[in-house]
C-alpha cells in the first residue's frame, strides 16, 4: 500500500517565507494542497514567493509583519485565517544565526536573536494555537530547530541558546496542546546548501564535509520533507519530538570547533 501527503483544504502560515528554507517550504506545501500564508519583514521577498506559488497553481498571501511585535504577529494570524479561510498548520521557520564570541557579544545582538528565534515562535504558536483551538479540529505545529540545541558551536552561544530554547519549548508545549488534538514538534537542520553559506562563517562547508557519514550538505528541499511529514495526516499519533535532519553528523561527535 502507498499512501501519498494530501494536505488539500489545509491552510499553513509559515514564517521567514521570503527566502532560504521558506521559500522551498512554501512550494512543497502547495505542491501538497495546502493554501500557503507567507510571512516576512520584507514585503517584496514574501510577496515573490507568493507570486512563484499563485503562478505554479496555488494559492497564497503575502504577510509584511516582524515576529519582535506581538501585535504583529497577532494581526497576521488573524488575516490568515481571515483571508483563507481557516489555519490548520504552523511552522515557524524564521530565524536569525549572526556570530560573535562571547567576549564581544553586544547585549542587543542577543536580544535580538532571542527576539526571533524563540520569541517570535512562542507568540506565533500561542496566536495560531488560538484559532485551532477555536475551530476545534486539531491542528499542526512545526519549529525549525537546529542540531546546535545539543550540538553546540563556539561563537554562536545566542542562536544555540534560542534553538535549545526552541526545543524544550516544542516539548512542553506538546503537553499543554494534546488535549485539543494539535501536535507540535521541530525539525532540526544539520548544514543546508544556500546562498551565502560559503561567506557566512569560513571553514563552516569543510568541516561539516569532513564529518558527515553521508558526505554531503544537506538541500531545502530534505528539510521541507521532514516538515511535511509533521505536517499530515502520518504524524497523527507523533508530538514533542525534534528529528534532526543532519546526514548522520552527530553520530560523528559533531564537528563545531575548528578555528573560523
Amino acid at each position: 500500500m502507498s499512501r501519498t501527503i494530501d494536505l488539500t483544504g489545509r491552510v499553513a502560515l509559515i514564517t521567514g517565507g521570503g527566502a532560504g528554507l521558506g521559500v522551498t517550504l512554501a512550494r512543497t506545501f502547495s505542491d501538497a494542497g495546502a493554501a500557503v500564508a507567507l510571512l516576512g519583514r520584507t514585503a517584496a521577498s514574501v510577496q515573490a514567493t507568493a507570486d512563484a506559488v499563485s503562478a505554479a497553481g496555488g494559492r497564497a498571501i503575502a504577510i509584511e509583519a516582524d515576529l519582535r511585535d506581538a501585535a504583529q504577529v497577532r494581526a497576521a494570524v488573524e488575516r490568515t485565517a481571515a483571508e483563507l479561510g481557516r489555519l490548520d498548520i504552523l511552522v515557524n521557520n524564521a530565524g536569525v544565526y549572526p556570530h560573535s564570541s562571547l567576549l564581544d557579544l553586544p547585549d542587543a545582538e542577543w536580544d535580538d536573536v532571542m527576539a526571533i528565534n524563540l520569541r517570535g515562535a512562542f507568540v506565533a504558536i500561542r496566536e495560531a494555537s488560538r484559532v485551532m483551538i477555536a475551530q476545534g479540529e486539531g491542528g499542526r505545529i512545526v519549529n525549525i530547530a537546529s542540531v546546535d540545541a545539543v550540538a553546540p558551536e563556539p561563537r554562536f552561544s545566542h542562536y544555540d541558546a534560542s534553538k535549545g530554547g526552541l526545543v524544550a519549548l516544542t516539548r512542553s508545549l506538546a503537553l499543554e496542546l494534546g488535549p485539543h488534538r494539535i501536535t507540535i514538534n521541530g525539525v532540526g537542520p544539520g548544514l543546508i546548501d544556500g546562498p551565502g553559506l560559503e561567506a557566512n562563517v569560513p571553514k563552516r562547508k569543510a568541516a561539516f564535509l569532513a564529518h558527515v557519514p553521508l558526505g554531503t550538505i544537506g538541500q531545502p528541499q530534505e528539510i521541507a520533507d521532514a516538515v511535511l511529514f509533521f505536517a499530515s495526516d502520518m504524524a497523527g499519533w507523533v508530538t514533542g519530538q525534534t528529528l534532526y535532519v543532519d546526514g548522520g553528523v552527530m553520530l560523528a561527535g559533531y564537528m563545531w570547533g575548528v578555528d573560523e
